[in-house]
């Protein structure tokens, strides 16, 4: 529980400033919102989109209540999403709607393996040549000399070595 608390600090800036910046980029384009009269009444909303209510309670027991791990909850999820439409819809989907959901998904989550798969290559870069060891060191503010602010190039040259030498290939190990 102290993970949720600590991760709520940060989750409710980043919501908030991301509501500030979707607010100042509709003020430089000159967009407004719906008058009061035309928005849709919060019970009309909730009749339509219940089946998305649901799905979200699920993902919050399974994960706060029953300990499941977080990938296991946004299966069972989406498993209960899908039965979900499939109650309110009576039918089961077209190719068409099939081809559609495969599609759409993939070309939304391809921006976010690449982020995965740089974030990878950047993690895998420093633990390989122990900059990022240098980097904690640094970090927590560590009292040797030679990374002390009286020899503030000796990390920079250790740094750049090291990425040099894994850049060149120099680190493969045989496995014969």
């Amino acid at each position: 529980m102290e993970v949720v608390v600590a991760a709520a600090v940060p989750a409710i800036l980043y919501y908030l400033c991301l509501f500030l910046q979707v607010d100042a980029i509709a003020a430089r384009h000159g967009l407004v919102g719906l008058p009061r009269s035309e928005l849709p009444r919060a019970a009309d909303v909730l009749k339509r989109g219940w089946i998305f209510v649901v799905p979200l309670v699920v993902l919050i027991y399974l994960l706060f209540w029953l300990a499941f791990t977080p990938a296991l909850s946004a299966m069972a999820a989406t498993f209960v999403l899908f039965a979900l439409m499939l109650l309110r819809n009576r039918r089961l989907p077209s190719k068409a709607e099939w081809t559609e959901l495969v599609f759409g998904s993939g070309e939304n989550m391809l921006p976010l393996i690449l982020i995965g798969g740089a974030a990878g290559v950047v993690i895998g870069v420093m633990n390989v040549t122990g900059l990022g060891l240098f980097a904690g060191a640094l970090a927590v503010g560590s009292s040797t000399t030679w990374l002390s602010s009286e020899s503030p190039g000796n990390i920079e040259t250790i740094a750049a070595g090291a990425v040099l030498y894994v850049l060149t290939g120099h680190n493969r190990t045989k496995l014969v």
